[in-house]
């Protein structure tokens, strides 16, 4: 069965920190209490991964408004759950998901070289993402890919992470324009001194 994602709630949140990484990995990599705690602080989308209806695992979304991508900050299955199909799988849904998102065209994804993570280089480049550089011991990848129309999937607790671009408005330029203009009108009207006219002045 195909896998699935379901938003973090009050009522799964404890079932997802009781997922455990591969022993081996367990002692450095974060938990995902610590993920979540993080999601929430930072106002990141956080989303349970289901198999057959199952949670088998995490992945946290956060919006980068300075490279204008989505980057997909954790990304774990369970240790009873950390098959090869199950995190390709896993990395295409939630690419999928994010193409569905406002502006998600952008999308980036660390792959470090020491800690723990489900997805391979190789499958990286299967699906489409290219090496950018490295960032402090982490190989950073980037996918440009055309937007889709969202998956029906239940909102999360925090907001959708939205393009924080802004478009000039004009006509509040205008007229803040304008009632700056008025404004020195009636400041010379009212407090400035007029000379009188010629006619008024007296002859010698």
């Amino acid at each position: 069965m195909p896998l699935t994602l379901a938003a973090v709630t009050p009522e799964n949140w404890e079932k997802l920190i009781e997922l455990k990484l591969p022993a081996e990995q367990e002692t450095a990599n974060p938990p995902n209490w610590y993920a979540l705690l993080q999601a929430n602080q930072l106002q990141y989308l956080a989303y349970g991964i289901h198999n057959d209806g199952k949670l088998i695992g995490l992945v946290t979304i956060g919006w980068v408004n300075d490279t204008r991508s989505y980057w997909i900050h954790h990304l774990m299955l369970d240790a009873d759950h950390n098959e090869p199909d199950h995190a390709l799988e896993a990395m295409k849904l939630t690419v999928r998901y994010i193409r569905g998102l406002p502006v998600g065209t952008n999308i980036t994804y660390p792959l470090p070289t020491t800690l723990y993570h489900p997805v391979t280089n190789q499958q990286l480049q299967e699906l489409g993402f290219v090496p950018l550089g490295e960032f402090r011991g982490q190989v950073i990848y980037g996918l440009q890919a055309p937007p889709l129309p969202p998956l029906p999937i239940e909102a999360p607790v925090q907001a959708a992470p939205t393009d924080e671009k802004k478009e000039i408005n004009w006509e509040r330029i205008l007229l803040g324009i304008i009632l700056i203009l008025l404004t020195l009108y009636g400041y010379f009207e009212v407090y400035v001194p007029r000379l009188p006219a010629p006619s008024d002045l007296p002859i010698t």
